[in-house]
């Protein structure tokens, strides 16, 4: 009788230890919040050092894992991804902040400690830098022999940029310039700390001035269309036609009509109660998602841009930077690597 008690005490100690370990591991990463299920764990991946940021093009992950550089996985299944490439930037610059990755896959632009490196995907050479270290955002399109580059640097003697660059080397080594001269080039300088930016039509952008709100810029030229200064810390912007999401600090979302540049109208507004500090914004659909510097990633209803709702939301450990590719959501993560989630309905 001792023997089966002692049996039967050890048997419950180790499926109590197993299941306690499998909820510390599903907190993780699972909703926490009231907001629903909208958004649901897939998977997650180390990377070889921290993810600061990602691009996904075609199938294929490229995150700028610091200090080594560009990691490429393999990302067709987003359950298993599996690393296919790596690609170490130049000794001067370990940073690999921000990364910036083209629709073709053919170039990609990491951030570093002297500015944004630029890769030639197709055989893997460093081509040049361009600009000061401290970039916080980037955007890249390849058009032809036509490179195509946005960029906004928190300092205000840099500011946003755009530029473009035309190919002077071949079809299968690219070379622009030697990145010196660009054959057009647009800038915005302010005294305020830029943060992210997101275009929108008719060559404008609309730039996140953190406490002063957002600014809309003709980027080809740098002019200002419309300022307008909203309540929190503005530090991303998503466009959904007329309808501008911000990424607000602890003031999470607001949403802004900018139907007329000069006369934005702030719309509506969410505070969420489990999220710190909203850095990043995606909007897909009628579905914004938000990435908190510290609580990971909430997934908001704007179908009625005055009344956003949480409808989702999934915890990472030390969320970075975000993307979103079709249904699925990759998450940098300082601790966690690459993190992967899925948007239903």
């Amino acid at each position: 009788m001792k023997r089966f008690n002692l049996t039967a005490t050890i048997y419950i100690i180790a499926i109590l230890m197993l299941l306690t370990g499998c909820a510390e591991r599903e907190d993780a990463v699972s909703p926490y919040g009231p907001g629903g299920n909208a958004l649901v764990f897939v998977s997650q991946t180390p990377v070889q050092g921290a993810a600061k940021d990602v691009a996904v093009v075609s199938g294929m992950a490229y995150v700028a894992d610091e200090p080594f550089g560009i990691s490429i996985y393999d990302v067709s299944n987003p359950n298993q991804p599996q690393l296919a490439e790596t690609y170490a930037l130049q000794a001067n610059g370990v940073k690999a902040r921000v990364i910036a990755v083209d629709s073709t896959a053919r170039v990609a632009a990491v951030e570093s400690d002297n500015g944004l490196q630029f890769f030639d995907l197709l055989n893997g050479h460093y081509m040049h830098n361009r600009g000061s270290g401290g970039h916080v955002d980037a955007e890249i399109f390849l058009d032809g022999d036509l490179l195509k580059v946005f960029r906004c640097d928190r300092d205000n003697t840099d500011g946003f940029n755009y530029e473009t660059f035309v190919n002077t080397g071949t079809a299968d080594s690219l070379w622009y310039n030697n990145f010196l001269t660009p054959s057009s080039y647009g800038n915005y300088q302010e005294a305020y700390s830029l943060y992210g930016f997101c275009l929108g039509n008719a060559d404008t952008a609309y730039v996140s001035r953190n406490a002063a709100g957002i600014a809309v810029v003709e980027y080809t030229t740098g002019a200002v269309l419309g300022e307008l200064n909203t309540a929190g810390k503005i530090r991303d912007a998503a466009l959904n036609g007329n309808i501008l999401c911000l990424a607000a600090g602890y003031e999470a979302i607001i949403t802004v009509d900018v139907s007329d540049p000069a006369n934005m109208q702030a719309l509506g507004s969410l505070r969420i109660e489990n999220a710190t500090d909203i850095e990043w914004i995606e909007v897909v659909g009628n579905k914004a998602v938000l990435l908190d510097d510290y609580d990971g990633a909430f997934v908001v209803d704007i179908s009625d841009p005055a009344g956003p709702s949480l409808i989702g939301d999934m915890e990472t450990s030390d969320p970075n930077n975000f993307c979103i590719v079709g249904d699925y959501v990759y998450i940098a993560d300082e601790d966690m690597g690459l993190v992967i989630g899925k948007l239903v309905n």
